[in-house]
This record gives structure tokens, C-alpha cells and sequence, in this order.
């Protein structure tokens, strides 16, 4: 994987815009033209970029090493693909899986995008649900997972999950940037299946605590959403107006009452 790639596929799992990546270290045209490989990047920007969002070089290196396997580099590849929306390199990706738990993440990833999950085989949602995710093992990857899982549980379910990651938070180590924004994600859509299932009470609570975490670049997201979600319940119509005209500013497009938190600007 080029440098460009890996800076491209950070941002992404970042839940960043270009701007909110570069943080005014460049103008955001040069640095379009450095995800593009059209332009190279200094080491000097590119520690800067780091270090504004907490991620080492090593970390960063890592994902472009050839000590990656396979993988886990189909895995990125679809985690990309399903946050950008991109249904047809889902659909490419196929003829490249032989884990058969990638392809059950891919086919989810599928449903959820073409909004076709109910269609699924009551077999083949119970396989999803105990061999994409290992419940327990919690670290950004399986906090990720549980977020596009998290429509095939009942209420009851999720609850309980959340309760458990609730208890191994503080073994997460919340300086890791992947695994801070994975869990406000993960607090955000369960607020929002709480919301869904007219449980204002634990709504309210998990979106009190997304405010609670740390206000870096990387939590930005998260959290103006969750301000968003305590307008609603509070109707507060003009809260939620210009909430939705400060993130549109910010370059975000999205859909407010869906279930998929933020849709990224990539070009």
C-alpha cells in the first residue's frame, strides 16, 4: 500500500474530511492531489498530520508493511468501501475472499447499503452475528463490527453488548485514535437504536456521554451529532437546523435519521 492509500484509508476510519485531516498544515487542493498520488507528501507534513491525531509512524507504516496478510488488507478494503458507499467495489471484492467471515461481512455490508437486511435468511443473519464479531475481544476492529452488526441483534442484545463494552472501557486504550472514535461511533448508534425503540432514558444517558469524551478532531463528528440527537428529543427545531448547516459547511452529507452516521466527502 503507497503512502497515499494509507493516509486515504486513516482519514477515512478517522471519520475525517480532508480539512479536519490536515488541520491547516496545507491547503486542502495539495493535499486532495496527495490521496490522488498526484503530489507527494513531506516527511515533515506527514509527521505533523500524525501527530495532530495521535498516531504514531510505526502505526502508520504498519498498515503499508508487506507483513499484512491478506487478509487483513480485503478487510480494509471493505471497510473503506462500505464507508464510502461503494456498493460496486463491494461487489468487486468478491472473486478476491477465500475467509469465509470476510464474505459474511461483505454481504452484510451489501444489505445495509442497498437497505435490504430484513431479506436476509434468519440462518444466515444468526451465522453473521456469531462469526463476524468475537464478543469480548473489544479493540477498534470488533468495536467497527459491532456498529454494522448491531441492526441484526434485538434490543435486548445490544443492550446487554454495550453493557459489556461499557465494562471493558477501561482496558481500551482510549490515547489510540482508531479506538476513540470507533467507540463514540459505537455510543452514537446505539443512542440512535435507542431512540428507535422509544427508550429516551438510556438515549439520553449514552448521548451525555459521547459529550464527555475528549473534543479532539477525531471526536468532532461523534459529538455534534450527539448534540443533534439532544435537540430532537428536546424539539428543539432551531438547534437542529444549525447543526445540520455547521456540519454541511464542514463538508459533510448525511442522512440525520438514518441509522449510518456520517457519510464522508472523499473527492
Amino acid at each position: 500500500m503507497r503512502i497515499a492509500q494509507q493516509l486515504k484509508r486513516t482519514r477515512i476510519l478517522l471519520g475525517l474530511t480532508q480539512a479536519e485531516m490536515i488541520d491547516n498544515i496545507m491547503t486542502i487542493s495539495f493535499y486532495s492531489r496527495v490521496e490522488h498520488e498526484k503530489h507527494d507528501i513531506t516527511i515533515n507534513d506527514l509527521i505533523d498530520i500524525l501527530n495532530d491525531h495521535h498516531m504514531s509512524l510505526y502505526d502508520f507504516f504498519s498498515g503499508i508493511t508487506e507483513l499484512r496478510t491478506e487478509d487483513q488488507i480485503i478487510q480494509d478494503q471493505l471497510t473503506l468501501a462500505f464507508y464510502e458507499e461503494k456498493v460496486d467495489e463491494l461487489k468487486a471484492l468478491k472473486p478476491k475472499i477465500r475467509n469465509y467471515q470476510l464474505e459474511l461481512e461483505r454481504k452484510l455490508m451489501l444489505a445495509i447499503l442497498q437497505e435490504n437486511v430484513d431479506q436476509l435468511s434468519p440462518k444466515l443473519k444468526q451465522e453473521m452475528k456469531y462469526r463476524i464479531i468475537k464478543i469480548g475481544a473489544w479493540n477498534s476492529r470488533s468495536l467497527w463490527e459491532f456498529i454494522i452488526l448491531m441492526s441484526l441483534y434485538d434490543y435486548e442484545e445490544v443492550k446487554i453488548l454495550m453493557k459489556i463494552v461499557d465494562e471493558k472501557i477501561s482496558a481500551l486504550s482510549l490515547v489510540d485514535s482508531r479506538q476513540m472514535i470507533a467507540l463514540a461511533n459505537l455510543k452514537l448508534a446505539f443512542a440512535l437504536c435507542c431512540l428507535h425503540e422509544n427508550d429516551r432514558i438510556n438515549a439520553v444517558r449514552v448521548l451525555n456521554e459521547i459529550d464527555q469524551l475528549p473534543f479532539l478532531a477525531i471526536t468532532f463528528t461523534p459529538k455534534i451529532l450527539a448534540q443533534y440527537y439532544q435537540a430532537v428529543i428536546a424539539h428543539d427545531q432551531e438547534k437542529k437546523q444549525l447543526i445540520m448547516n455547521a456540519l454541511k459547511d464542514f463538508g459533510y452529507q448525511f442522512s440525520l435519521e438514518g441509522f449510518y452516521l456520517c457519510k464522508l466527502v472523499t473527492d
